[in-house]
């Protein structure tokens, strides 16, 4: 366009406009991964792969402690400061050592822990137990005066310790136990804790009695007339103790027969915990329980009432329920008539002086 006097030009000016989406993965990052270039993902902790779609060999997500994580291999477990885990877990350590076993799992678990990210202990790893009794006991409700009472001691016993008495009732069971567990002499050498987890415990995680009265039936066949369990408060799975003391009492009326028998059962057992934290964001993302074996000692209490029958008046027997050897077998059984046996004795000495 012109006009008189002047010259226009005219000039077509073009703005383009650059939008940045950033870096584009295909397909998108997983699990929290970010897309850092052009299908390159930074992957977040636990996670691991390409587009962060794999598990990491280690993290919170898939914890191996005590032990190391490696590379899925076959390896063959020669030394004996390292247990290999197995796809299924056996109770013989010896099983886990010095066999080609696949790891699919990558976890080596340290020696005496298994399970696939090392949470149950070995057989060896058992509380001890130091002091474990019972005492029956009757009372004077009203003025509480000792009657009697009867205590056993099972500290120490590898059996059954049974014990007999013809004592009527009993209004009173007291119960006593005395264990340690020593993680540091036990464990031996433990690995670094890693980052992801932010602390672990080991120790004495349930203590209880088991308490059982079996009755017979007129038929001779045996019942469970009551059953139940007394349990120590102190030690939990989140609470592990290293050493524990416990007193349990119950008080009632013991309803007991002659062939009675109460059955006290003193348990302890082992185990832990170990804290799993997201390292990228400090936070507390599961807590999971070390699995760990029982010791346990056995009393029994056995009740018999019955008056004794002497061998020679059992009627099924007869005079030859005495004869147990010829060497052993008395031909005149001096029992039988005591004040006349004695008096034949003073005669014999009196004519032997």
């Amino acid at each position: 366009m012109s006009a008189p006097g002047k010259n226009y030009s005219t000039e077509r000016v073009t703005i383009v406009a650059v939008i940045d989406f950033g870096a584009i993965c295909i397909p998108p990052c997983q699990n929290g991964g970010t897309c850092i270039n052009p299908n390159e993902c930074e992957c977040a902790t636990g996670f691991e792969g390409d587009f962060c779609d794999g598990t990491a060999s280690c993290s919170h997500l898939y914890p191996c402690y005590p032990g190391r994580c490696v590379g899925s291999s076959t390896t063959n477990m020669t030394d004996p400061s390292m247990t290999t885990v197995p796809s299924i877990i056996t109770n013989t350590d010896s099983s886990m050592n010095g066999t080609n076993i696949t790891e699919p799992d990558n976890c080596h678990c340290s020696d005496g822990f298994g399970g696939e990210t090392c949470l149950l202990f070995s057989a060896n790893f058992t509380p001890m137990i130091e002091q474990s009794n019972a005492t029956f006991t009757s009372r004077k409700a009203t003025t509480q005066e000792l009657i009697f009472e009867y205590k056993i001691d099972a500290t120490d016993k590898t059996g059954i310790d049974i014990t007999w008495t013809n004592n009527p009732q009993f209004n009173i069971l007291q119960c006593n136990i005395i264990a340690t567990f020593d993680a540091d002499e036990l464990f031996g050498y433990m690995p670094n804790i890693p980052d992801y987890i932010r602390n672990t415990s080991y120790g004495i995680v349930d203590a209880h009695f088991e308490i059982k009265h079996t009755k017979i039936y007129l038929n001779g066949s045996t019942y469970v007339a009551n059953s139940y369990n007394l349990t120590c408060i102190e030690p939990t799975n989140d609470n592990p103790v290293e050493d524990l003391k416990c007193y349990k009492e119950t008080i009632n009326d013991f309803s007991l027969s002659s062939g009675d028998v109460y059955s006290l059962r003193f348990i302890v057992i082992s185990g832990g915990y170990r804290v799993l934290i997201n390292t990228d964001y400090g936070n507390v993302t599961d807590t999971q329980y070390y699995i760990g074996p029982m010791s346990q000692n056995v009393i029994e209490f056995r009740f018999d009432y019955d008056v004794p029958i002497h061998c020679s008046k059992n009627k099924t027997t007869g005079d030859t329920a005495c004869n147990v050897d010829s060497a052993m077998t008395l031909n005149r059984d001096i029992t039988q008539n005591l004040k006349q046996n004695l008096l034949y004795f003073v005669t014999a000495d009196s004519f032997q002086m």
